[in-house]
């Protein structure tokens, strides 16, 4: 992650916190649902306040949670207390060489657009080295902002890496992942000139 983005979610914390909390993701939970059986152990990488994690937790599911910012992880806790113990602190793609275990599932939300196109290759393969045979992978990343200069950061000083549909097909089949199923969704904070891209496959 980049240094000015990870200053921004360390310096901004309360205030992102109260937002993510707000945000109506009941479509993402309803998917969530949908591509993970019950009782599946799962992988969230980029948990900010935990949200996704503490749902599908009181649903049956075994979550563990990974994020770079430790602000955010005391406003997750501040949150979702029942968190404790299940979340990691670390830089993605390094910290993932450190996971031993294996997991059903992994899902990151609004996460890995702020690597680099260098580090998605490494991050997917390392996905599908922690996945058990038939393990399934989501992740959501934005198609559109306009609110990008040409070089991706935003006016907060977050670094964006948009990538066509096309692309992502590509660099996740490059992983070794199939049945590579898209979709495209509404943004859950209302703002109707971003739009994100969804996408499920499996090991």
């Amino acid at each position: 992650m980049a240094n000015k983005t990870f200053d921004y979610y360390e310096e901004n914390a309360e205030e992102l916190a109260i937002r993510y909390e707000s945000a109506d993701v009941s479509e993402l939970h309803r998917r969530l649902l949908s591509t993970f059986h019950p009782g599946s152990s799962l992988l969230e990488v980029g948990c900010g306040t935990g949200r996704e994690a503490s749902f599908l937790l009181k649903k049956g599911y075994d979550v563990d949670c990974i994020e770079a910012s430790r602000s955010m992880i005391r406003f997750a806790l501040m949150y979702h207390p029942e968190l404790n113990g299940r979340l990691i602190n670390g830089e993605v793609p390094l910290c993932l060489q450190s996971v031993a275990k294996k997991y059903d599932g992994i899902y990151s939300i609004a996460a890995l657009m702020h690597l680099s196109l260098d580090d998605i290759p490494l991050v997917l393969r390392r996905f599908y080295s922690l996945l058990k045979d038939y393990g399934k992978i989501l992740i959501s990343v934005p198609l559109s902002r306009p609110d990008l200069e040409e070089s991706g950061y935003d006016p907060k000083g977050r670094y964006f890496l948009l990538l066509s549909e096309e692309k992502w097909k590509e660099i996740i089949s490059a992983a070794g992942f199939t049945e590579i199923e898209t979709s495209t969704n509404a943004d859950g904070m209302g703002r109707s000139s971003v739009k994100w891209l969804s996408c499920v496959c499996r090991k």
